[in-house]
């Protein structure tokens, strides 16, 4: 979209931002940062700017609710699904330790069934806890 006002021309994106012309060396562009304590935030940079990590000129995919950029694969992801991914494959690691535990006898099988009902309390609250703010987001989806 194109304004133009007391014979000056303002450019600006689907957003409203204004941005400098293609051919305008100077100006900025939009860019995003992503980190382990930011995983995603706006920012701009000079348009002849050379971006490197932790910025990308990638935008993140709106369908993403948690959008964090892979630097090794030069792509955004949902953090919040990997997050849980991760989370499992390391319960899966201590099931699997109680079980050679108790193979060994190191652990009686009642040890095991304890550290497993702890286990699942932990999961259990995980679940809870995500529910929980899918239905927030949801009620809040609902007002707006």
């Amino acid at each position: 979209m194109t304004e133009t006002t007391n014979a000056n021309t303002v450019n600006q994106d689907s957003s409203g931002a204004d941005v400098a012309p293609k051919d305008d060396a100077k100006g900025f562009i939009q860019v995003y940062k992503s980190t382990d304590e930011v995983p995603c935030e706006v920012w701009f940079a000079p348009r002849d700017a050379e971006i490197i990590r932790p910025f990308t000129p990638i935008p993140p995919d709106p369908d993403l609710k948690d959008p964090k950029f892979d630097f090794i694969n030069y792509k955004w992801f949902d953090l919040d699904a990997a997050t849980q991914a991760q989370k499992i494959n390391k319960l899966s690691e201590k099931i699997k330790k109680l079980q050679q535990d108790v193979a060994d006898g190191k652990l009686t099988q009642e040890e095991m069934n304890q550290q497993l009902g702890l286990l699942t309390d932990l999961v259990s609250s995980a679940a809870t806890d995500n529910a929980d703010n899918d239905k927030e987001e949801g009620s809040s989806n609902e007002q707006g």
